[in-house]
């Protein structure tokens, strides 16, 4: 497809721009590394996270009944594993996901120069200087806001009522 630009960036990255759904997946599925982390350490997260109780049950059954002399110790070693692991699986997910935002952001600026540098002198005499560098600032930092903690929260609740 011939494009009319006045300025072309040499090995821009096209992304699928046939609706704003496809276009943030389009985005996010650049980095599938740190999405498939997030995902992960999120599930492993809520996970062991839901072990938590079934083990602090466990603890006030041995408490009851005891079934060995360092049962209540082991049992409160694994609830401590457990939530040290959900701990760090929901920083890991987390970090993840702050990551996968801020390229996302960044993605989406370098996109939008890329754009304006294919406009003509007549469209950018139209325009208002401090429009085009609000979209710039602000309007693209939003996309990150969109992601963290938008996206990850949406995960987490689903998460919380499939575990």
């Amino acid at each position: 497809m011939l494009e009319s630009t006045e300025f072309r960036v040499a090995n821009a990255r096209r992304y699928d721009r046939r609706s704003p759904v496809r276009w943030v997946i389009s985005h996010i599925l650049r980095y599938k590394l740190q999405t498939l982390l997030m995902i992960g350490c999120y599930t492993l997260a809520w996970l062991v996270f839901a072990q938590a109780p079934v083990q602090i049950g466990r603890a006030a059954q041995e408490i009851t009944n005891p079934s060995a002399p360092n049962g209540l110790l082991v049992i409160a070693l694994i609830i401590l594993a457990l939530l040290m692991t959900d701990g760090l699986s929901m920083l890991t997910g987390s970090l993840s996901a702050e990551h996968v935002a801020a390229r996302i952001a960044t993605d989406a600026r370098e996109e939008m120069y890329a754009s304006l540098l294919g406009k003509s002198q007549s469209f950018h005499d139209r325009q208002r200087v401090g429009d085009i560098m609000a979209r710039a600032t602000d309007d693209v930092t939003q996309l990150s806001s969109m992601v963290v903690p938008g996206v990850s929260m949406t995960f987490e609740m689903v998460m919380g009522f499939v575990v």
